[in-house]
């Protein structure tokens, strides 16, 4: 979900992944295809996809891939009429409130959007990388020692 970040996809997803929860008793009895099955078996691992696509997205501030302004205006404006081409100095903080949450709108379409949307997604990867891996060696623990196995504890 940190990649693929989108509000309106992860939308989308989650009334199919909901019209396949609802309907479960119906598929459950039938033969599916192949693809089908994948996604019937599959179907709380979509729902939770869906809830973090939207999450992300929200926080990348994209809708179908397009800056969605939830909060007004931006604290950033373009000081020419170029901000999109290589020679142009950039945004100019021009209020000192931050933008609430999220991306600021005024990012797309720069020329420094694409390094900064990059940077920002590859440490949010490693950063939820490295926090689940150590939340699953400390549940490997807790459980370690509630089955009273303490050859699984190291």
């Amino acid at each position: 979900a940190v990649m693929f970040g989108d509000w309106g996809h992860g939308i989308v997803l989650l009334v199919a992944v909901l019209w396949l929860i609802l309907n479960e008793r119906k598929y459950g009895n039938q033969k599916l295809s192949d693809i089908m099955d994948m996604a019937f078996g599959g179907r709380y691992v979509i729902l939770l996809m869906s809830i973090f696509s939207i999450y992300t997205g929200l926080i990348y501030n994209e809708f179908f891939s397009v800056p969605f302004s939830l909060f007004g205006s931006s604290a950033y404006h373009c000081n020419s009429s170029n901000c999109s081409d290589a020679n142009s100095v950039g945004l100019v903080k021009m209020h000192s409130q931050t933008y609430p949450f999220g991306v600021d709108p005024a990012w797309h379409g720069t020329y420094t959007e694409l390094p900064f949307l990059n940077s920002l997604k590859m440490k949010m990867s490693i950063l939820l990388g490295v926090s689940q891996m150590n939340l699953g060696v400390v549940l490997s623990y807790y459980n370690a020692k509630f089955c009273d196995n303490r050859m699984n504890i190291w």
